[in-house]
């Protein structure tokens, strides 16, 4: 229950969790290390969300968190331009999708979009782009920063990404040193003692 301020309910300010680099140590962070007060979410409301209502109806998909509802749809806003896209299994005819993330996350409704865009010359046109999604992020997604993935093949510094529970802020991960693979050595023949 929200706490009261003289009989009035204190109204709860949304979080946002930055998943991606640390600007001052620039190393990847965990999601749960970083959080941050945001803007409101205009979730379930405004003009963007019911974009993506109007294009889950037109796709004559189940209405957004009802019991039969199991697909995702997302909008992408970049350089002027609109982009919609819904999860693989609900794409007819199916948008081929060439972008480097995890394997989960290129079935998703974010990946269609991202890719909509690049292959409509989207690539590098901006530094920020907008996000608004009808289903919260899945980890593969979230936590595990497919949605970062995504905004490094679209070449930006960050997709905000507006969804029910709120809004967050997703960068590019960064490429983590490997060892280096030993060489090998040749063949190596062991003899047993006796034989």
């Amino acid at each position: 229950m929200p706490k009261t301020n003289g009989g009035k309910k204190k109204k709860k300010t949304p979080k946002t969790t930055l998943v991606g680099i640390s600007k001052k140590t620039k190393k990847a962070v965990p999601p749960k290390q970083l959080t941050f007060t945001a803007s409101k979410c205009p979730f379930p409301g405004g003009k963007d969300f019911a974009d993506v209502a109007a294009e889950r109806k037109r796709l004559a998909l189940p209405a957004a968190g009802s019991n039969s509802d199991t697909s995702t749809v997302a909008k992408l806003k970049i350089d002027g331009k609109s982009y919609y896209g819904v999860n693989s299994s609900n794409q007819n005819p199916k948008t081929p999708i060439t972008l480097t993330a995890n394997a989960q996350t290129k079935t998703h409704a974010e990946a269609e979009v991202v890719q909509k865009a690049i292959n409509d010359g989207k690539k590098g046109k901006a530094d920020s782009v907008e996000m608004w999604v009808d289903r919260d992020a899945c980890s593969s997604c979230g936590i595990y920063n497919g949605i970062g993935s995504l905004a490094r093949e679209l070449g930006a510094k960050e997709i905000i990404v507006h969804s029910p529970s709120g809004t967050h802020v997703f960068t590019p991960p960064t490429s983590i040193p490997r060892a280096k693979k030993p060489k090998p050595l040749g063949l190596l023949v062991i003899k047993k003692k006796g034989k």
